[in-house]
């Protein structure tokens, strides 16, 4: 499949064969030359390749996709080269659809973009896509803002970064991380050469732990050192104090690479 009418075409083969549901989200977009509403382009984005399913789609009455839609997809996708940005923001998938969509990166090698933002993904979930980014060698850029992933998903995104060479841009914001998780990441960036962007903002407060943020910070600040590959670092609602700013901004001192850190509360 090497356009939109190709896909459309075996994607409704696939419903029809699995006995599911025809999504109207899907159907509609599939069946317009051009996007429903604009996209912001990320860096080397081909906007032609775009497979826009937005959950919150104000022109299609916030329809959303479930894990039954996320099957469909995998099964239309799988082989299909066309789709190189699939954007599956606000929708309700959660675990079961996870799994689909690790499925569909561990068959697809030209899916380049993948944006998973506020869904229903779980740790379960999170683990799958990480195991199947272990050997996935086309995505540059995932997004799993806002997805309850957790400590267990944080340590298995870790783990991923430890031998993953294509990921560029990670954001699991907003994804209830704690302090095991973050240390983890940090410290797997002292060895990663690939990794441009990471957003972990809002992780779960450890008031158990005595100045947990300060500890952070400082795993942080030791990656910044040596880290020469990450241009952008977003840490926003750490509740930092001084003295992890002071690490940070003491060890930015002999890094000449980053150039967006957002510590804002």
């Amino acid at each position: 499949m090497t356009n939109r009418y190709e896909t459309l075409d075996h994607y409704l083969s696939v419903c029809r064969l699995h006995k599911k549901e025809v999504s109207k989200l899907i159907k509609t977009i599939l069946e317009n030359k051009t996007q429903i509403e604009p996209v912001v382009k990320t860096e080397k984005m081909n906007l032609n390749n775009n497979l826009n399913l937005r959950g919150n789609n104000y022109f299609l009455d916030g329809i959303k996709l479930g894990n039954d839609d996320a099957f469909c997809l995998y099964h239309t996708l799988k082989i299909n080269s066309w789709v190189f940005n699939l954007d599956l923001r606000f929708n309700n998938l959660g675990d079961e659809g996870a799994t689909w969509i690790a499925k569909l990166i561990s068959e697809n090698s030209t899916l380049k973009f993948l944006n998973l933002m506020c869904n229903e993904i779980g740790p379960d979930g999170a683990e799958q896509i990480a195991l199947a980014l272990q050997k996935n060698t086309s995505i540059v850029y995932l997004n799993l803002n806002g997805n309850k992933i957790g400590n267990k998903g944080g340590m298995c995104m870790a783990q991923m970064l430890q031998v993953n060479t294509t990921l560029q841009y990670l954001d699991i914001g907003e994804t209830d991380l704690k302090i095991e998780s973050l240390i983890a990441l940090a410290t797997i960036l002292n060895y990663n050469r690939t990794l441009k962007s990471l957003n972990v903002s809002r992780p779960v407060p450890q008031f158990q732990f005595a100045n947990w943020m300060d500890e952070i910070a400082q795993h942080f600040a030791n990656m910044l050192k040596v880290n020469q590959t990450l241009k952008q670092l977003i840490m926003k609602k750490f509740e930092m104090r001084d003295y992890g700013i002071h690490w940070i901004s003491d060890k930015l001192l002999s890094n000449f690479h980053l150039v967006h850190l957002d510590l804002s509360w």
